[in-house]
């Protein structure tokens, strides 16, 4: 309910969530979308490490502000999502990606250069569809290595 107002949803409600679906995925590689605080990326890495991966990769993709406002609002246009039209909402968004100081680009993604294993950047800047192709196509397979038997990504 909160995230379709585009509210910021409790860490604790979150990765309760995320760690009950752990305990009950009895799978080699994990996907968690990322972390919105070094609080949270803290505790994404304390469940995979507890889970015994043998590797944590992020794949970090980014894209202009810009870019990332006319994809919310174009994803408000087919999805009709109420908090891809709320003004306000995108807003703090956007503060909580890109903020200098306390955005995930300038807290979270220096937490996992120092804690990872393995980040990947993506541009998304291009069109989406491009985009797509080269995240299927080019990253995809080179996140299965054959070496790594348990994998956490976080994207």
């Amino acid at each position: 309910e909160n995230a379709d107002k585009g509210i910021k949803v409790d860490n604790a409600l979150v990765m309760g969530a995320a760690q009950r679906h752990l305990d009950h995925c009895k799978c080699d590689r994990w996907h968690f979308d990322c972390p919105r605080s070094v609080e949270q990326a803290k505790s994404v890495l304390q469940m995979f490490q507890a889970a015994r991966f043998d590797e944590v990769v992020v794949w970090h993709i980014f894209a202009d502000e810009s870019v990332c406002r006319q994809r919310i609002i174009d994803r408000a246009t087919r999805q009709g999502r109420a908090d891809d039209i709320d003004v306000d909402a995108i807003n703090r968004r956007m503060r909580t990606y890109y903020h200098p100081k306390d955005g995930i680009r300038a807290t979270v993604m220096p937490f996992f250069s120092d804690n990872c294993h393995r980040i990947v950047e993506v541009d998304a800047n291009g069109d989406l569809e491009s985009v797509r192709d080269y995240v299927r196509m080019r990253l995809a397979p080179a996140l299965f290595e054959p070496h790594i038997h348990r994998q956490g990504v976080l994207v």
